[in-house]
């Protein structure tokens, strides 16, 4: 199980709300998909592979797409997707190689949103469940542009994810690869970090009580609610959490930008990308 300030995931809500595992949607299939990112920039929003498609036409004037974006009718739509950056979430288990591409698609996607949000454009960036893969670009987003660690910004988007969204294996942030990257990402940065931008009040940590947070988060929006916090100490890398449903062929993914080490890319890696998630074999 994840450790530290990102551990809280589907079990303490759906008690709180008195839901089942079973009563619960995916993470790929919950509305409205994404959560805004308001202290990160007031345009920027991280969500699932049907968010683009579920808010009203012309709301996301960007869309950065680390696997293929769906219609309303689950059928893909290239067409909604701005920007394509498309790599995998092993939970971890990512090789050498994939690792590399990895941190390379999480810069490039970091770029891509500072580019968007200069332009005024309201920015989604998605995954297939909006936890690890769109998640770490907009932490190295908030890293690189906005001066923020990476503990702090972690803690906002898995505290941004819990309250805008519910799905069933709710564990944002939690590919411990990933974090390795944006941890080597911050301290990078960190002799040239200045105070975050200052777009709003920041979160505070999760309230004891769980089911009022994500009701009233959910209800009445996150920018204002949000209150100042003091910066939390490290936690221990999370542990890996419930599959990501994978849909990406490998002839999209040599399609994607040739950002270096994709053809080294082992069989089990892209035969991982149609494998169910293991979420869904566990019993209720």
């Amino acid at each position: 199980a994840a450790t530290g300030n990102f551990a809280l995931g589907w079990t303490e809500l759906s008690r709180g709300a008195g839901m089942s595992r079973r009563q619960l949607p995916r993470g790929n299939r919950d509305a409205p998909g994404q959560a805004p990112l308001a202290a990160f920039h007031p345009l920027l929003h991280c969500g699932n592979e049907i968010a683009a498609s579920l808010a009203e036409p012309g709301f996301f004037g960007a869309v950065v797409s680390t696997v293929p974006p769906l219609d309303k009718q689950l059928s893909r739509a290239p067409g909604l997707t701005t920007k394509k950056l498309y790599f995998l979430d092993e939970l971890g288990r990512e090789s050498v190689a994939n690792e590399s591409y990895a941190r390379e698609c999480i810069l490039a996607g970091a770029q891509a949103v500072g580019e968007a949000l200069a332009d005024g454009q309201r920015t989604l960036v998605h995954c297939s469940f909006g936890q690890n893969r769109s998640s770490s670009i907009c932490i190295a987003y908030a890293i690189i542009h906005q001066g923020w660690s990476f503990e702090e910004a972690t803690e906002y988007v898995c505290e941004q994810n819990r309250a805008h969204r519910q799905y069933y294996a709710q564990q944002p942030c939690s590919n411990p690869t990933f974090h390795r990257i944006l941890k080597q990402l911050s301290d990078e940065n960190e002799d040239s970090r200045t105070p975050h931008a200052n777009w709003g009040p920041e979160p505070t940590k999760k309230s004891a009580n769980l089911l009022t947070a994500w009701l009233g988060l959910a209800s009445l929006g996150g920018a204002s609610l949000l209150l100042r916090r003091q910066p939390s100490s490290p936690p221990a890398s999370a542990a890996a959490a419930a599959p990501s449903a994978e849909s990406i062929t490998a002839a999209e993914l040599a399609n994607s930008p040739p950002l270096s080490s994709l053809s080294s890319m082992s069989s089990l890696s892209l035969a991982s990308l149609v494998a169910e998630p293991a979420a869904e074999l566990i019993a209720a």
